[in-house]
């Protein structure tokens, strides 16, 4: 599976999951460490997403950002799960995101509430990253 990932995702391997851990750290250098490889993983994985669909996905990250506490942003995310499976049937790029994506949002549901507001900010350095390397158009 390693060398399929590879060749699949310009030698990216690093699951999305590991990244976040690494930018959910309180040491500025693992913070710093974490946006390069996130840069990395955006080149990589999402490259070839348009920017309108980065776009529509991380509006509905927004909205859950903007819920009044942090049930509702949990909730929120939560349904997030099942829309980024039906955008990655939709779209084969989205694919390997949608995973990692999944599994992140279960497990700041299910035990790392406490790493909500970090999991936002990362979710906008995604967009800031993949408007690097995006095609425009939808």
């Amino acid at each position: 599976m390693r060398d399929v990932r590879r060749s699949q995702f310009g030698g990216f391997d690093k699951p999305l999951s590991s990244i976040f851990n690494k930018f959910s750290q309180d040491e500025p250098s693992e913070v710093n460490a974490a946006l390069d490889e996130l840069d990395r993983y955006v080149g990589a994985v999402l490259g070839k997403v348009p920017s309108s669909k980065m776009r529509n996905i991380y509006a509905v990250i927004k909205s859950a950002s903007n819920q009044k506490d942090t049930n509702s942003k949990l909730r929120e995310l939560a349904y997030f799960r099942y829309k980024m499976a039906y955008i990655a049937a939709r779209d084969n790029n989205l694919k390997r995101f949608a995973s990692d994506m999944s599994k992140i949002i279960t497990e700041l549901v299910d035990k790392k509430r406490e790493l909500l507001d970090k999991f936002f900010i990362f979710c906008e350095a995604i967009v800031a990253y993949h408007k690097k390397y995006a095609r425009t158009g939808g």
